[in-house]
């Protein structure tokens, strides 16, 4: 069969261990380039070549991932739906697999790729896709010999590709995605979510699944400002041109002290200009997760470094919208109690502009102060998270 009658089938396995970003946008890419008649992603197991093996995510939440992704990926850019096939039966065979008795080790990419072959047909093509890290061990890939007489290599170029190894493997093609690191590599994100004191993965299932789900919102931004940008927001069915202030996510961090009072920050707000008694609050950094945010906006504005703790001791309470009316975040919820962690003091480092006044208040005379003085409405919010979950020692 002449080469120009194959079909190109580009193969992509994914362990969404966890799913990120930029696994969404390889894909999106892959599926745009015109390459590749078909974008085949299969999901796998944790790869034998990571040194880190221990999965942080169980199948079925990297399953509920993966569908939300590109759910999300096929109702903002349907025309590519056609062109990506989203292998989410393999999910069922890795179960078995692995609730298998007599099966050891792990069902190695040579074979997923020979069940893919089988699917499309032996006549055709297939590229097998690479990050960069991993085009680096290919030759310790089992049987990778066999994996190159199928066709070729296409690698995801993170910022660090080693061009020389391009060309150990002739016809390969070299895809650049412009995401940040930090939301590109899933073992940094591994490695920052390794507290398993803290049960953070467990707490923030939720939030990757609903980040996840909104990868792809598209906007146009009207007006930028170093706080919010006011963007135009997708034409409803009614005709409406809707508006809406984008802003990164924010946190609010609850703290607790060994006697059981709760740490308050007072500082201006300028949209009321008028002093606030607020818990520490801030806005989560591009490339940031929501966690690595409240940890350090508690050493910035409240001088406390969290180093290890307990179950229970770090929290995650929850996440609420900001204000869904015009707004684009979410403010979420953490609770810290010191009681239960290693921690040190440190100096304060707030932003220039910022004057922060700490003081420590029990809790009821807090929800009272709350109460009389219409404090903000995301602080009653915690409260609420609080009593939901059984944080609460009013006394």
């Amino acid at each position: 069969m002449a080469d120009e009658l194959k079909k190109k089938i580009a193969v992509f396995g994914l362990t969404a261990d966890p799913l990120t970003i930029a696994h969404v946008e390889i894909v999106k890419t892959l599926a745009e380039s015109g390459d590749y008649d078909k974008v085949a992603v299969v999901p796998t197991m944790v790869s034998v070549h990571r040194a880190d093996k221990r999965p942080v995510l169980g199948m079925k939440d990297r399953e509920i991932l993966v569908k939300a992704a590109f759910e999300r990926l096929f109702e903002l850019s349907p025309e590519l739906e056609s062109k990506v096939d989203i292998w989410m039966h393999e999910y069922e065979k890795i179960r078995l697999l692995q609730e298998d008795p007599v099966f050891i080790g792990q069902r190695r990419y040579v074979h997923v790729l020979g069940d893919v072959v089988m699917h499309y047909g032996a006549g055709n093509i297939y590229t097998t896709v690479v990050g960069s890290d991993e085009l680096a061990e290919f030759k310790n890939w089992h049987q990778y010999k066999t994996i190159l007489k199928f066709g070729n290599l296409a690698v995801v170029d993170r910022g660090w590709l080693d061009e020389s190894l391009v060309d150990e493997y002739p016809g390969t093609k070299v895809y650049k995605i412009s995401k940040p690191t930090s939301s590109v590599s899933a073992t940094k994100i591994r490695r920052r979510f390794d507290y398993d004191s803290f049960k953070i993965m467990r707490d923030y299932k939720g939030e990757l699944l609903s980040s996840v789900k909104g990868l792809f919102m598209r906007y146009e931004v009207i007006k930028s400002t170093p706080i919010f940008d006011l963007v135009q927001m997708p034409q409803e069915p009614s005709g409406l041109k809707p508006v809406a202030l984008r802003s990164n996510d924010w946190v609010t961090v609850i703290v607790r002290n060994a006697f059981g009072d709760l740490l308050t920050v007072r500082q201006k707000r300028y949209g009321l200009q008028k002093e606030f008694t607020e818990f520490v609050t801030g806005i989560v950094d591009d490339g940031e997760s929501a966690m690595d945010a409240a940890f350090r906006e508690l050493k910035e504005e409240a001088g406390i470094v969290v180093k290890a703790g307990e179950p229970g001791g770090f929290v995650c309470l929850g996440k609420m919208a900001a204000n869904p009316a015009i707004m684009t975040n979410y403010m979420h919820y953490f609770y810290v109690d010191l009681s239960k962690c290693e921690y040190e003091e440190v100096a304060q480092s707030p932003e220039e502009h910022e004057k922060l006044y700490l003081l420590w208040m029990g809790e009821t005379d807090l929800r009272n102060l709350l109460e009389k003085a219409n404090g903000p409405s995301l602080m009653g919010c915690a409260f609420w998270l609080m009593d939901r979950q059984g944080k609460s020692k009013a006394y």
